[in-house]
């Protein structure tokens, strides 16, 4: 579903955001965001540091919450350039779906920006729900969590080589070393050359290259100090856990994610592996760690059932589902003109668009889902039909609708 080509592709062994600036008053900041995006129909540089500095009142930030912004899929910038992404065009097409009705949009935007989190952050954000944002008790499930996956990648290579990089990844990285904070120390004017802090000496190898690795994670007291407070306010703006507690949401999440997708281990920790397409690219069978097989289709239900409560229906073997294409063809309508400078190009509804658009809509009216991929299996097998499905590299695909005679 990435519509990004991650550098390195093995970074999808850890669903976690590295960067500290930026995590704050998450929700109502993409609000005015897709607010911003839907009023322009583009998004220019100039307005999103504009935004960024006046709105959210962060003068000199805009790269930091670029980055952040970047692993939630919201937009990217390059160049000075600021490119919308998948989660936030899908945004605007609720937005303007919605216009009429602020509550169900409400409630749209809070399933598909907490899908989009579970796919950036689910290892850690999952971790602190579970410890109810207790810092020790999230130190405990994040460090297990951790050895556990660590302890999965001996199933795939041996090497010393391979595992120090797999140790390298999944890991919580102290926050000095992120560039969030590297700009704000610069800012500061602190240079970002500093001096050498320790002896040559202490860097010195002091065990033979065959020692095994150590799996033991580190987790810095400066980490315990933030993440929890950071995806706590999360956790708040979603309804997942209250002034001191986690609520029945917050609980029925953690359920509905366990009993689908079987994220929660033995020992309490939860433990979010790839999406199997993403794990087929770096050649490892689900299986040989201990992964579940899934895809975004199952956790952005299994989000909208842990969040509204709502099921998906049985496919109806005769069932026309006329009204599911209409409504098909209306996201990819808007989808066109959410953006002027690109409507032209895009020439089909991405999957990675239309499936958060339809789970957030029917789970915003409280409504059962439709079985999206099932009847675009069904429809593109017809005589006539209705859609038709198209590749798109990177992605699970898309679809168009041809013109019917």
């Amino acid at each position: 579903m990435a519509a990004i080509v991650p550098d390195n592709p093995y970074q999808c062994l850890m669903r976690k955001i590295g960067y500290s600036v930026g995590l704050e008053n998450l929700f109502e900041r993409v609000r005015a965001l897709t607010a911003l995006y839907v009023a322009q129909r583009r998004l220019s540089y100039a307005a999103f540091q504009q935004l960024v500095e006046t709105s959210y009142g962060r003068p000199g930030a805009t790269q930091d919450f670029a980055d952040f912004y970047k692993e939630l899929h919201l937009l990217q910038v390059a160049w000075k350039t600021a490119y919308p992404l998948y989660t936030l065009d899908t945004l605007s097409i609720l937005r303007r779906f919605l216009i009429n009705d602020e509550s169900q949009f409400g409630s749209a935007s809070k399933v598909v920006l907490l899908h989009a989190v579970l796919e950036a952050d689910g290892d850690i954000f999952l971790n602190a729900l579970a410890a109810e944002f207790d810092p020790m008790k999230f130190k405990a499930l994040a460090e297990d969590m951790i050895i556990r996956k660590r302890k999965a990648m001996k199933e795939v290579g041996q090497s010393r080589a391979f595992l120090s990089r797999m140790y390298e990844i999944i890991n919580i990285e102290s926050q000095p070393t992120n560039r969030g904070n590297r700009r704000k120390e610069s800012a500061e004017g602190e240079s970002q050359f500093r001096g050498r802090t320790e002896p040559l000496e202490s860097q010195k190898r002091t065990r033979p290259l065959a020692d095994e690795l150590d799996s033991s994670p580190v987790i810095s007291d400066d980490i315990l100090k933030k993440v929890p407070r950071t995806r706590k306010a999360w956790a708040k703006d979603f309804g997942l856990f209250g002034e001191s507690s986690i609520t029945e949401k917050g609980k029925n999440l953690l359920s509905v994610l366990d009993n689908e997708l079987s994220l929660k281990q033995d020992s309490g920790c939860y433990i979010c592996w790839p999406y199997s397409s993403d794990l087929a690219k770096i050649r490892i069978e689900p299986e040989k760690i201990g992964a579940t097989r899934y895809a975004p289709w199952d956790l952005l239900v299994a989000t909208a059932k842990g969040m509204e409560n709502v099921k998906v229906k049985t496919l109806e073997d005769k069932g026309d589902y006329s009204e599911i294409i209409a409504l098909l063809k209306d996201f990819y309508r808007l989808y066109q003109e959410a953006n002027v400078e690109r409507g032209s190009i895009r020439l089909q509804l991405p999957l990675y668009i239309a499936q958060p658009c339809l789970v957030g809509l029917f789970s915003a009216k409280c409504e059962d889902i439709p079985p999206l991929p099932e009847i675009i299996d069904i429809e593109v097998k017809k005589e006539v039909r209705r859609v038709e499905r198209v590749a798109i590299r990177e992605t699970e695909g898309g679809i168009t609708f041809p013109k019917l005679t």
